[in-house]
């Protein structure tokens, strides 16, 4: 594994310790993961301590101690798998609401204080909206930001608006911090997001939490079109209506499954 090309070079070498251990029927000593990795003894050392520190590795009580994978690799595989589930979830439910609303439908997760889109469907309707997915969005031109945001504490709040300027997309866009955390928390108060052109003119965007069965929020849907539709109060309410129903039938789903009780695959979609 050679790690003379890469820009972090400590970083790969971690790496290749964890792929190393991950693929050992048991622990590994220091010497054997410095020997097979080429690695010099005082750089696997430092690495595997501060591996075990943040949990990553452990390790194991014997004559001469030796490492293994550790609990904190079970977590972010529980988190992926969790993240993959509700995806594979959600994709029909995504479909169906699109065609349902002529509307471009969106799934965004929170994830390391950022928001990003993991999935999208397009409707039939002439104009569709495309959003980037797997790249962090602005928090004050998302209405999927605006109500994620709204789930945490005004300080996890306050920490995410301060590592990122709020610049101004368009004229419309809150670039004031003070603002803008009020209307997070008006989001979670009203139950969506609005995103009433503050992203790029003349498109708007609604966005409702996905919750599990114990209320916490897992994701965000989100419809994206152009911004009369949304403007309109009885059509926006009629959106957020159908937005709400779909993500019931996406918790409900979830439950179901968790529990080890599918819908049955013919039961039509909310």
């Amino acid at each position: 594994m050679d790690v003379k090309n890469s820009l972090v070079p400590a970083l790969d070498r971690a790496l290749n310790i964890l792929e190393y251990l991950a693929s050992r029927q048991e622990s590994a000593t220091l010497k054997q993961i410095a020997g097979d990795l080429d690695i010099p003894s005082a750089s696997a050392f430092r690495l595997l301590k501060n591996l075990a520190n943040r949990g990553y590795v452990k390790e194991t009580s014997s004559s001469q101690t030796a490492y293994c994978l550790g609990y904190k690799l079970l977590q972010l595989s529980h988190a992926c798998c969790r993240n993959l589930s509700l995806q594979e979830t959600a994709r029909p439910f995504l479909l169906r609401l699109a065609d349902r609303l002529g509307q471009t439908v969106q799934l965004a997760f929170l994830q390391n204080r950022q928001v990003i889109y993991v999935d999208q469907v397009f409707s039939s309707a002439p104009l569709s909206i495309v959003a980037p997915l797997y790249t962090p969005l602005a928090v004050n031109t998302s209405a999927s930001a605006k109500i994620l945001l709204s789930f945490l504490s005004v300080r996890e709040q306050e920490a995410i608006l301060n590592q990122q300027p709020l610049t101004g997309s368009t004229p419309r866009t809150i670039t004031d911090k003070t603002a803008l955390l009020e209307e997070i928390q008006r989001s979670g108060r009203q139950g969506y997001g609005f995103d009433n052109e503050e992203f790029a003119p003349g498109i708007g965007c609604i966005a409702v939490p996905i919750l599990d069965g114990d209320g916490a929020c897992l994701a965000a849907l989100g419809i994206t079109g152009p911004i009369l539709q949304y403007q309109d109060p009885g059509k926006r309410s009629a959106m957020v209506d159908a937005l709400q129903q779909c993500s019931a039938g996406i918790t409900a789903r979830l439950t179901r499954l968790r529990q080890g009780n599918p819908l049955p695959a013919g039961l039509p979609l909310p």
